[in-house]
């Protein structure tokens, strides 16, 4: 974080001190639109329209010169820590971003582990997307604290901090009070990757909702995760996938975090997978467009070479081209750095 600096303003992606001139928040990575400007004598500089490069009006959020509407700051946010990564992204038909992520990579004595969160706020529910945002970082706190201060990481170590952070996401989310006499709700998905003996990575999963969880190896995606919804809920007890996600029904959630959450237990997945796999976290934005582990193998196929950041990226973009009817967010880590 930078303080005290002659001249510094507020980076718009994470709200963090950034020095005049920056082109990159040094706290969440995110390229700047331009320079940032030291502040005039009447305070900051605005971020000029990306419709017409003009002043946007501070007091309504629309362009003074072409009346665009103009970008807020959730609107599109990348995470860089270089061996994982993440993107979320408003798409191209919701009027404001309600998905929410957060990583972390600690370091032990015994090697890393990465904390991944998402959590898709549920659109139907008043303030959903700060509902998503208090839930995925109240996760990721209570996950990297027990990553660091447990003395060991057995598969019942991270099962158990996994539930504990399920609560802590619960918290969050009551404390936002909501409006128009609606309980804001939103999906929760975790995973935590842990280095084990033999160039391994113990693998942990658990979920609350259709956000999904999937492991790469030699470029095969495997979904970690069960969708907690009403498709879902119909392809578990044998109908055909392609008829249960063509009904209206499809996307209708079975489980969530929220005021009336009725199951607060989520489902886990564990396993060990070779070091040289990826872990990739992400919201029905992405896997509308490609539902089947085998469709999300096929986009990975052109994508292999790309580090984790440029492939949150791809990814983003391809749901965005293919409609972007939704909130999309992509995390994806590198289990061998």
């Amino acid at each position: 974080m930078v303080s005290g600096l002659v001249g510094a303003v507020a980076c718009p992606g994470c709200g963090e001190t950034v020095p005049p001139g920056s082109r990159f928040c040094e706290a969440c990575g995110a390229e700047l639109v331009g320079p940032v400007a030291a502040p005039g004598p009447g305070g900051p500089a605005p971020t000029p329209c990306p419709g017409c490069g003009g002043a946007p009006d501070a007091t309504d959020g629309y362009c003074a010169h072409c009346g665009m509407k103009q970008p807020a700051p959730d609107d599109h946010v990348e995470t860089d820590l270089g061996a994982a990564a993440s993107v979320t992204d408003r798409g191209r038909r919701h009027h404001r971003n309600e998905d929410a992520c957060a990583i972390v990579r600690v370091v032990r004595p015994s090697g890393v582990v990465r904390v991944l969160v998402v959590c898709d706020g549920v659109s139907s529910t008043s303030d959903s997307h700060l509902a998503a945002r208090g839930a995925a970082r109240a996760a990721c706190d209570h996950l990297e604290r027990i990553s660091r201060d447990a003395v060991a990481l057995t598969d019942d170590v991270v099962i158990a901090a996994l539930g504990g952070a399920v609560r802590a996401a619960q918290d969050a989310v009551l404390a936002v009070p909501g409006s128009g006499g609606e309980n804001p709700s939103c999906t929760f998905v975790a995973t935590v990757a842990v280095d084990v003996p033999d160039a391994q990575v113990l693998l942990v999963s658990a979920w609350l909702g259709d956000s999904r969880a999937y492991v790469i190896e030699a470029g095969a995606a495997t979904q970690l995760s069960d969708d907690d919804s009403w498709a879902g809920d119909e392809i578990a007890a044998g109908a055909d996938p392609a008829v249960a996600f063509a009904d209206p029904r499809a996307h209708s959630i079975t489980r969530w975090l929220g005021a009336d959450a009725v199951d607060l237990v989520p489902r886990t997945d564990v396993r060990t997978v070779p070091a040289t796999a990826r872990a990739l976290l992400c919201s029905d934005g992405l896997w509308n467009y490609a539902p089947g582990a085998a469709d999300l193998s096929g986009l990975l196929a052109s994508r292999a070479a790309l580090a984790p950041l440029a492939l949150a990226r791809s990814l983003t973009e391809f749901a965005l081209e293919a409609g972007g009817h939704d909130n999309i967010t992509v995390v994806v880590a590198d289990l061998d750095q």
